[in-house]
């Protein structure tokens, strides 16, 4: 792939495609990240329809990443340390209200 993105199938760029997966990024992030290592979307759309070994890791690597996702959701929607903000108001005095 001189020059452009790839598009040959290697179990080394599944490989690693899955495991930032996992890891809770997305695939649009991680193909931007790097585009003359990473194929484009459609490309690896089309990995998965062509791959079995690709869609079962895609998937098991998909499962991991939502229960990461959750665990953040989890997370943010227990800390309560910024939901109290302070303003300045028409009078210019402070006040602090709940930001929700």
């Amino acid at each position: 792939h001189p020059g452009g993105r790839p598009t040959k199938y290697t179990i080394e760029i599944a490989e690693e495609i899955c495991r930032r997966l996992a890891n809770g990024e997305s695939l649009l992030g991680i193909c931007a990240d790097k585009p003359d290592h990473f194929p484009e979307r459609a490309v690896i759309y089309q990995w998965l329809d062509q791959k079995p070994e690709f869609l079962d890791m895609y998937k098991k690597a998909r499962a991991k990443q939502a229960d990461s996702l959750l665990d953040e959701c989890a997370r943010i929607a227990d800390d309560g340390s910024q939901d109290i903000k302070t303003k300045i108001g028409k009078n210019g005095q402070e006040y602090e209200y709940i930001d929700h």
